[in-house]
């Protein structure tokens, strides 16, 4: 901003007051303006690589860091994914509530049937050993 001010206050003044109080004329091309600026460049130049080597520099281990995070996130990621497919697996084997009623209730019917088949050998071999009043009593007091 600065450097802007004094410029344009350079071409006023050598613009603006009599040519006998002109440091650098107009009509030569305000050559002294033209040095002082290439002056100025030819020292800015040097720091304006130095600046942009230096940026190179921060972009590259910040393209780099990224990239280890990228593959940190990544692998994160794909492990989180097998252990959900892992839980949904397990899950999926696991019995309900309802598959162990079901269960339960067959289970239950099949004792009730062999708990009767037991009850027609038992009075079957019993009538054939002669034992027939003892067993229809046994009978009548279970039902």
């Amino acid at each position: 901003m600065w450097q802007s001010i004094v410029i344009v206050f350079w071409i006023a003044y050598n613009l603006f007051v009599p040519e006998s109080a002109q440091f650098d004329p107009w009509d030569r091309g305000l050559v002294l303006l033209t040095l002082v600026l290439s002056l100025q460049a030819s020292y800015a130049a040097p720091l304006i690589l130095l600046a942009q080597n230096r940026q190179e520099v921060r972009d590259r281990s910040e393209t780099e860091s990224d990239r280890r995070v990228t593959e940190r996130t990544q692998a994160d990621t794909e492990f989180l994914a097998r252990e959900i497919a892992s839980v949904r697996l397990a899950l999926g084997d696991m019995a309900t509530s309802e598959d162990v009623h079901d269960h339960l209730e067959r289970l239950t019917v099949a004792f009730e049937r062999m708990a009767r088949r037991l009850d027609e050998l038992e009075i079957s071999s019993t009538k054939s050993a002669g034992g027939d009043e003892h067993i229809d009593e046994r009978v009548e007091l279970e039902n």
